[in-house]
């Protein structure tokens, strides 16, 4: 990777990340005339950056996002705000040379100008995100600030898929003086997003549409995409959530998608989808109504869970206490859908005529990249890479057989011409995010590579073996597996202890970082769990040092005091499966292992054993950021 600081005239076109903000799709880039930059389609994908490039040209953005400002652009400025947030949020801070301190202090700084900046316009920029909509829609304290994807906690209860489910009832309609607000919105400050949002529709709507029917989902929670991502299939949020329906990877991996730094199905419109279905499902059979499935969807079934108890109320229009967001989340997409219904009634042109969605899918097998394969096929290497943004650094995985979309048939002639192509070599790689009492060597130890092996990733050129640091994230290569095909489930039994699971925490002797207090200040739009993951220290571990006792109210510039050596490991305080004590005399009790194979995850491998995916992350020591790899023994069953 590149390291030299790169100008912004020099990098204009990547400056652009049209396939990587959370709000510019195709669809809404167009020329700016009068001298102003041009959003360009063909811009190249943000995964090529290094991390120092992804800094400099956030830095470079945020630049041009206030000099859009002083001449009054204000399309330029929204849109160069984004660019700087999205690039931010992809920052990896173990892997820059920049402390990590003054990255916070200038995302905050970006997040602040750029708050102050939607107040001060009278319409929003198309390019708003779905976030900085409802940050501006909706009335209340700013103190709140954004709610985090998921809850910190695991999932209230595991996947539960069923063939052929019964049909969801219909979202009921709403018509209040919330909802009424966020329609006035969308018809004045807003109008340019609900335009940009209503012209993708045309073409996302066909694609989400098929797979709602099929799992059994009202046609309407269409709509609910528009406000998780304003269906951009290629947006990325500053809080490291991705796709039409804005995933995070631990949420993707227990709702079956596979996530990786090759291949991301986030981004896969139609596996995404389906997963979404299949999660709202779930909160729907949880709560028993769509507003409150949809609020978890938001921020989280554990949070929409304390505020049922706290508030004794399974109301969603009497719950004030949620995050801003998320009480603005259900008026936004009531509102949304009565604008699509009706948008003559609200002053919006008809929707534009659904487009079929129409490609040819051919089968690839290796690593190639998607330029070599559009070339095979006769085809413009951008409209490929425009058709499979889930292949998120331009070349398909090695050793799993995947589906590439095209525009249309491929030349006849195409296997020929790929067989000849030169195949991309992509070592395979996981990230590791570093536990309390874990040490260079013991890491090393868990994924059968070297220590030598670690540092010579790229990726890991600030990683110093004597001072790891709790919660830093470090790229592990793991070594090429031969997968045998699977056996038999009954040759696969065997006791627990040959296959008894690596502990997740070291030894308190293998500790080499001492204990160290820091202060930290509370940032717009984090929570107490953003801050656990980002440090590496446990929630209740924060709690207990600032005697805090309710985790969901936290004020911007909030000081904590936080033990960031200290403390127990967030995995090993999770409470272990429920089962009757063992007494000494009583002998394990036998289990049944899987030996992964190449595409599968912790979800389709439960599914096929009738599982439940949250059981067998438990039995196996893991958690829902963990990565499995082909070769791996898995428990599956214990009797």
């Amino acid at each position: 990777m590149r390291s030299t600081l790169i100008t912004l005239a020099a990098l204009a076109p990547i400056l652009l990340l049209a396939s990587g903000c959370a709000s510019i799709s195709a669809t809404a880039q167009r020329p700016v005339e009068n001298g102003k930059a041009q959003l360009r389609p063909d811009t190249p994908d943000p995964g090529q950056l290094s991390e120092r490039e992804k800094w400099s040209l956030a830095r470079d953005a945020y630049d041009q996002a206030k000099r859009a400002e002083l001449r009054k652009d204000s399309e330029a400025a929204g849109y160069y705000y984004e660019v700087a947030l999205e690039l931010l949020g992809s920052l990896d801070m173990a892997a820059i040379e920049v402390p990590t301190h003054r990255v916070l202090s200038f995302q905050r700084k970006v997040l602040q100008n750029y708050d102050r900046f939607l107040a001060t316009v009278d319409k929003l920029p198309s390019t708003a995100g779905p976030q900085a909509v409802l940050e501006t829609s909706t009335p209340g304290d700013d103190a709140e600030g954004l709610p985090e994807k998921a809850a910190e906690e695991p999932a209230v209860k595991p996947p539960v898929i069923r063939p052929n489910a019964p049909p969801l009832p219909e979202v009921p309609v709403t018509m209040n003086s919330q909802v009424a607000g966020q329609i006035t919105f969308f018809m004045n400050k807003g109008r340019k997003v609900m335009l940009a949002w209503m012209e993708r529709a045309a073409i996302m709507f066909p694609r989400l549409r098929p797979i709602l029917a099929e799992e059994g989902l009202p046609d309407d929670v269409l709509y609910l995409a528009m406000i998780e991502s304003g269906l951009n299939p290629r947006a990325h949020s500053y809080a490291h959530a991705a796709g039409v329906w804005q995933f995070i990877a631990s949420t993707g991996r227990i709702y079956g998608l596979r996530v990786d730094r090759v291949y991301d199905e986030r981004y896969h419109v139609e596996a995404a989808t389906r997963a979404a279905c299949r999660y709202l499902r779930n909160l729907y059979e949880e709560f028993g109504d769509w507003y409150l499935a949809f609020a978890a969807y938001n921020c989280g079934e554990g949070r929409i869970g304390r505020e049922i108890v706290r508030q004794r109320t399974r109301d969603y229009w009497r719950m004030h206490r949620l995050p801003r967001q998320t009480r603005g989340y259900v008026p936004a997409y009531l509102a949304t859908r009565a604008i699509c219904r009706n948008p003559a009634q609200y002053g919006f042109p008809t929707l534009p005529k659904e487009i079929p969605f129409e490609c040819e899918r051919v089968q690839i097998n290796g690593a190639y990249k998607l330029e070599h394969v559009a070339q095979a096929a006769g085809h413009d290497p951008q409209a490929v890479a425009d058709l499979n943004p889930e292949f998120v650094r331009g070349v398909t995985p090695v050793g799993l057989p995947v589906t590439v979309r095209l525009p249309r048939r491929a030349d006849a002639a195409f296997e020929t011409r790929l067989a000849a192509m030169p195949k991309t070599v992509v070592k395979p790689t996981k990230a590791h995010r570093v536990r309390s009492g874990e040490t260079l060597a013991s890491i090393a130890k868990k994924y059968g590579t070297s220590t030598k092996a670690i540092l010579a990733q790229s990726e890991n050129r600030r990683v110093r073996a004597n001072r790891l640091r709790v919660g830093q994230e470090i790229i592990i290569p793991v070594p090429d597996v031969t997968v045998a095909e699977a056996s038999p489930p009954a040759d696969t039994t065997q006791t627990a202890p040959k296959m008894t699971a690596e502990p997740a925490v070291a030894s308190k002797t293998d500790s080499a970082a001492p204990v160290s207090e820091i202060i930290y200040t509370v940032h717009r739009g984090e929570s107490l769990g953003k801050i656990s993951r980002q440090l590496g220290v446990p929630v209740a571990e924060i709690l207990r040092q600032n005697k805090l006792r309710d985790p969901d109210v936290l004020q911007p510039g909030q000081k904590l005091r936080i033990r960031v050596n200290g403390g127990a490991d967030p995995v090993a305080q999770k409470p272990a499966p429920r089962q009757s004590a063992p007494t000494q005399a009583v002998a394990p009790a036998p289990s049944q292992t899987h030996r992964v194979r190449t595409g599968e995850t912790v979800w389709s491998i439960a599914r096929d054993y009738g599982r439940d995916p949250l059981q067998i992350l438990w039995w196996n020591g893991l958690n829902r950021d963990s990565t499995i790899y082909p070769g791996q023994h898995l428990i599956v069953s214990k009797e």
